[in-house]
């Protein structure tokens, strides 16, 4: 049985057929489709393996590159250098008819004066330069006040009808302090809109750059004795000053009353606000505070009036002249004093929110004050005064404020290098009311309540 196992694996298995050496002559009598059918190759043809061609950049370095290594080396990288030469100056042609060829779309880049273009720093050719800008709305009149916010609110209401456009509009908003008959009224409107194409959307929160109008109540009476104008100009005075209103004023949106959804309701679609329906000043806790006989104050006292008007229109003058309009409290750093730092409050939150909109830079410690008041001192700063801004507990006695850091800015004083009214100590309410007016108040009324912070208040308020 394993003879016979054996004799069928060996029939089973074939033999390796023996392959002869075949000379060149012989390979020449036999056809040449039989030979590549047999898969023959001849032995010189063994000799020269097929390559695959090769590239000029190639056959350009053998021809140039000598026979030995280091020389080969050395041609290469000559060959790399003027590729790379090459490569750039044609780079550099390219650039020349890019920048030659004119540009119809960048006109007014092209517009611009030529000494702006020539004092830019190198670094900084490239990209556009905008103005800044600080009070705008100092060198406005009420009645160009009030004439450029009712342009911007036209311009941020302004939508088409609904036979003239295929999508809906939406207009993101928020409401603050309304009735129940305000609130049946605004539903009332979103619903006639929305037949017109146009969405309310109601937020809980405001959020910059997508809330687009605030809906607040208004106040029946004035907001002070002293704000008979002399355009005679309605004053349109807001019934709160929540959060919610004083963010809406800086960024300059429309504060309209429950009378625009009343002529929004009557004519079926978005009204442009007039100026008896927008609000237009903000109430002040000050004014119940100062006397009637104050006469040194009397000109502050004006500043309340239309301070909600004067960012719309600092805001719409800005765009027009195509520049960019800086914050209330741009250059002042402001560093929050008292019972904030260690228990957190929402009035704390409202008050890091309306300081940020408003354009102020924060100061977190008293070491930054430190180095702040060295810097002004020595003319080296970038804030053009600071602020200690001051809660109202009567338990912190320092309110935050070390020695040191009095005695500091009480020697400042008393050599002079820190002028008059860089430096105040007001409380909180100092903060509502400069957004109120729309513009930087002394801290004559804003006495704080902690001693040190009340010291530090009669140190810097002594001369005003």
């Amino acid at each position: 049985q394993r003879s016979a196992l054996s004799t069928k694996r060996k029939s089973h298995t074939t033999a390796q057929a023996v392959i002869p050496n075949l000379s060149t002559e012989a390979l020449k009598e036999i056809p040449a489709d039989v030979l590549e059918w047999a898969g023959i190759v001849s032995v010189q043809s063994k000799k020269k393996p097929r390559t695959r061609p090769k590239s000029p950049e190639k056959s350009f370095k053998e021809a140039k590159s000598p026979s030995t290594t280091p020389r080969k080396n050395q041609a290469s990288r000559h060959n790399k250098r003027a590729l790379q030469e090459s490569t750039n100056v044609v780079a550099a042609k390219k650039t020349k008819k890019l920048t030659s060829a004119p540009n119809t779309s960048c006109q007014s880049q092209a517009a611009l004066p030529q000494t702006d273009k020539e004092n830019m720093p190198p670094g900084e050719m490239n990209e556009p330069q905008p103005k800044v800008i600080n009070k705008v709305a100092s060198t406005l009149s009420e009645k160009e006040a009030m004439d450029l916010a009712s342009k911007r609110y036209s311009s941020l209401l302004c939508f088409p009808s609904a036979t003239n456009s295929s999508t809906a509009a939406t207009i993101y908003a928020i409401t603050s302090s309304l009735s129940d008959r305000d609130t049946d009224a605004l539903e009332s409107l979103c619903k006639v809109l929305k037949a017109n194409k146009v969405n309310i959307k109601i937020m809980k929160e405001f959020q910059p750059n997508k809330t687009m109008l605030c809906i607040t109540s208004t106040s029946t009476g004035s907001p002070s004795k002293t704000n008979q104008t002399s355009s005679h100009i309605n004053v349109v005075v807001s019934k709160t000053r929540t959060s919610k209103v004083m963010r809406s004023a800086l960024a300059g949106i429309p504060i309209v009353t429950p009378a625009w959804m009343n002529e929004c309701l009557k004519h079926s679609r978005i009204v442009s606000p007039a100026e008896k329906l927008f609000v237009n000043t903000l109430p002040m806790k000050r004014a119940a505070v100062v006397s009637d006989n104050d006469k040194s104050h009397k000109d502050e006292l004006q500043l309340e009036c239309f301070g909600v008007a004067k960012y719309a229109a600092k805001i719409q003058r800005a765009q027009s002249e195509g520049i960019i309009a800086k914050g209330l409290l741009h250059g002042v750093g402001v560093m929050m004093c008292g019972s904030w730092k260690m228990i957190p409050t929402p009035m704390k939150k409202d008050l890091k929110v309306l300081l940020q909109e408003a354009g102020a830079t924060s100061i977190t410690s008293a070491s930054v004050m430190s180095r702040a008041l060295a810097n002004i001192a020595s003319d080296g700063s970038e804030f053009e005064r600071v602020v200690f801004l001051c809660d109202d507990s009567e338990c912190n006695k320092s309110c935050g404020i070390s020695e040191g850091l009095l005695k500091e800015v009480e020697a400042a004083i008393d050599s002079g290098t820190i002028g008059e009214g860089v430096v105040l100590a007001v409380n909180f309410n100092w903060l509502f009311d400069c957004i109120s007016c729309a513009a930087i108040l002394t801290s004559k009324i804003y006495q704080p309540i902690a001693p040190r912070a009340k010291e530090l208040w009669r140190l810097t308020s002594i001369e005003e």
